[in-house]
């Protein structure tokens, strides 16, 4: 089915990309929350606590972080009067623009893909193929890296307008540097997974062909949980022991009796246990005319 296929790439192979447009969201929207602290002012209703008060305020804010024009409310602990020198609200509609366009791609790409292979399952050899070889086509790594390049645009635009809003006051935005800075950091850093998320080497000399032609063993649960980097790193450990005689990891990642043959090919590994002998060991033609001689001579004793 395309749609467990499909279901399996949005939900466990572009969950690096989505958690990485969430968390931006997040950063930025801590970011102009903490700026606006200052804007706020407390009714002073009797019986509000302080976590109260707190609360409501980060409610209202995050209000007004989407509000384009002059933003005035008030609950029954606070009021917020905010008037912006710019919106931020296009800020968070640039960065979903930017998350949906790039998102719009990556499954742009599974579809015209699953067309041309006919994807049956997530158990489909061509799907694990595909999934591989995304981090690899120049549309992708393109639009990623324009991605991430717009997240650090968004960010740095937003500080200097700040600036400019607060009357360039740095001690504020140096606490507020000190609070949202590292996340920020951490962020970027982690959004190099989408462009190398696995060691791809051995990968790269795998005849595709064959690899398409691959049925492997996956579960209902696996829909969900079970990336294709995971089952990529149990191929390699399944190989390696059934080369080593014990195909029993092999049996259990392939659907059918004929797909562990399929999978040896692809991988350019002997799947004839008996090719695995080392020549050094196997007995030269001299070595066994020697050895019929002396069988000779025996029974002729």
């Amino acid at each position: 089915m395309v749609g467990a296929a499909l279901i399996h790439f949005v939900a466990v192979e572009l969950r690096p990309l989505i958690s990485l447009g969430v968390s931006s969201l997040s950063i930025y929207g801590a970011l102009i929350q903490t700026t606006h602290n200052s804007e706020t002012a407390c009714t002073c209703v009797p019986g509000c606590t302080e976590q109260q008060t707190i609360d409501q305020n980060n409610n209202l804010l995050r209000s007004a972080m989407v509000s384009f024009s002059q933003f005035n409310a008030t609950s029954s602990c606070m009021s917020v009067q905010i008037v912006t020198n710019f919106q931020y609200a296009w800020f968070y509609v640039f960065l979903l623009a930017a998350l949906g366009i790039v998102l719009s791609i990556c499954i742009g790409m599974f579809i015209v893909e699953a067309c041309k292979q006919k994807f049956t399952s997530i158990q489909s050899g061509a799907y694990f193929a595909f999934t591989l070889e995304l981090g690899q086509r120049c549309l992708y790594r393109v639009a990623i890296k324009i991605y991430i390049f717009s997240l650090v645009v968004v960010f740095l635009v937003g500080i200097v307008l700040i600036l400019i809003q607060f009357k360039m006051n740095f001690q504020l935005m140096w606490t507020v540097a000190q609070r949202e800075i590292f996340p920020l950091l951490v962020l970027l850093l982690s959004s190099q997974q989408l462009l190398a998320p696995a060691n791809l080497t051995e990968f790269s000399s795998w005849n595709m062909e064959k690899l398409r032609q691959v049925c492997f063993q996956r579960s209902w649960c696996g829909l969900f949980f079970d990336s294709n980097e995971a089952l990529y790193q149990r191929i390699g450990v399944a190989t390696i022991e059934a080369t080593r005689g014990n195909t029993s990891y092999l049996n259990a990642l392939v659907l059918r009796p004929e797909d562990a043959s399929e999978l040896m090919q692809a991988l350019n590994l002997p799947f004839d246990w008996s090719s695995l002998l080392d020549e050094s060991t196997k007995p030269s033609s001299q070595q066994m005319v020697e050895v019929g001689e002396s069988d000779l001579y025996r029974k002729s004793l």
